[in-house]
């Protein structure tokens, strides 16, 4: 599963007629840091939206010193198609079963927290054609299948950038060599190593701080 963060500056969280309803912008066509745009008419959502639901900082199961703890689902969840974006609405649980869910949706109204992440399985995509106007060192997600998505700290928290960044590193590495040019392909290597780096050196940095 690949994870990409996101977040929209001049998109203002939107109420809707539910007291506890709110919805978020989680993915759009913007091209990321990495060279990747995700295609709208390639998501599928049906699965998701039969029993979808949404996390705090993707904590869907425990890790391996931490058991799992429920209220990281801080409730439903549905995903729809807005022009070019895409668009979650979260069904936040009330405060007598889930306290965590109460304080996430009062930061979430004050602006403290504004930032989402998708978790999607990618199912097919390619680099960009230059006969049908695309980048060609540009990787198109063309189909992907939405696991869930968060709500999460952006850029405060360091492990759910570093677990975006290394998911989508994974990802284009895998598919690297399916792109026509050798210099393309070496240049990409050497790119995300250096990326990687200075990446590790920053994520150790605000680890010690405490960010």
């Amino acid at each position: 599963m690949i994870i990409r963060a996101f977040n929209v500056d001049n998109f203002e969280v939107r109420a809707t007629e539910k007291d506890r309803e709110r919805e978020f912008i989680i993915s759009t066509e913007r091209k990321d840091s990495h060279g990747t745009i995700i295609k709208m008419d390639g998501w599928q959502i049906d699965d998701f939206n039969r029993n979808g639901a949404f996390y705090y900082q993707h904590q869907t199961s425990g890790g391996f010193l931490t058991e799992a703890n429920p209220d990281n689902a801080l409730g439903t969840a549905k995903a729809f198609k807005d022009g070019n974006n895409l668009l979650g609405r979260a069904n936040f649980e009330p405060k007598e079963i889930n306290e965590l869910a109460e304080k996430i949706l009062k930061k979430v109204d004050f602006g403290t927290m504004r930032g989402t992440s998708v978790g999607f399985i990618p199912e097919s995509g390619n680099w960009g054609n230059e006969r049908e106007g695309q980048d060609p060192e540009t990787y198109y997600f063309t189909s992907q299948r939405l696991v869930e998505f968060s709500i999460v700290h952006i850029p405060s928290n360091p492990d759910a950038v570093k677990k975006s960044l290394e998911s989508l590193d994974t990802f284009l590495l895998s598919v690297k060599d399916n792109h026509k040019s050798e210099g393309f392909k070496k240049d990409l290597e050497r790119k995300m190593r250096n990326t990687k780096f200075y990446r590790d050196y920053l994520y150790n940095l605000m680890e010690r701080r405490n960010f």
